[in-house]
């Protein structure tokens, strides 16, 4: 009984012995064999495409807003080992530091931080701060809309101690002008489902946010 390429299927010849039943079960054994191995790996390629960063959604903001992380429930808490949000924007008075606080939660000393902000005309440090507060400060903007920030959560994926680092640049003139760099955790376990974005005093004036989740 010769074999077909390219899967060695059984497939019998005129001048084999009679034997319809066995060439029948032979021929259907084979290729129930190829259509496992096939599915198996659509199966492979299917995860592997899963894999990496994963749009979430993008927002375009004029008053402080929350980010629904789980996209209405289409991820839910957990589906994410990481979470980055991008935000450029400006805010109603110049000068402060807009920050996010987790799923809403102000519990005092939940949100840990360490922080550096750097004057970019002499390369001086402007200011910095390490405390435990309720939220974290990811950027220091102005009333200028070229704001920039861009931070990541990490070990987003399970209730857990999450940890955050961010970078950050406030626009305006030569003096004023500020890069910004920060880190921090939280004191308690949390499962990541949202994040509020606020400034430490007026109102986010305008903001286009970008999140998306690393899938692993």
């Amino acid at each position: 009984m010769p074999l077909i390429p390219p899967y060695g299927l059984r497939v019998p010849e005129k001048s084999d012995q009679p034997d319809v039943a066995g060439d029948m079960l032979n021929l259907g054994e084979d290729v129930r064999d190829q259509l496992v191995r096939v599915d198996n790996d659509i199966a492979e390629i299917q995860t592997q495409l899963g894999r990496g960063w994963v749009p979430i959604g993008f927002g375009e903001e004029n008053s402080n807003f929350t980010i629904d992380l789980t996209a209405g429930g289409k991820f839910p808490a957990g589906t994410f080992a990481l979470i980055r949000v991008h935000m450029r924007g400006s805010l109603t008075v110049d000068g402060v530091r807009i920050q996010v606080r987790v799923n809403a939660d102000n519990t005092a000393g939940l949100h840990r931080h360490a922080r550096w902000v750097w004057n970019s005309d002499d390369g001086s440090l402007a200011n910095s701060s390490s405390f435990d507060g309720t939220a974290w400060p990811v950027a220091e903007w102005s009333t200028a809309n070229v704001g920039l920030a861009e931070f990541t959560i990490f070990r987003t994926d399970a209730t857990s101690q999450l940890g955050y680092v961010t970078q950050g640049y406030r626009g305006g003139g030569t003096a004023v002008r500020r890069l910004f760099l920060a880190g921090g955790d939280l004191s308690t376990s949390r499962l990541l489902n949202s994040l509020q974005v606020f400034p430490v005093s007026g109102q986010v004036a305008t903001c286009r946010w970008w999140a998306e989740g690393y899938r692993t």
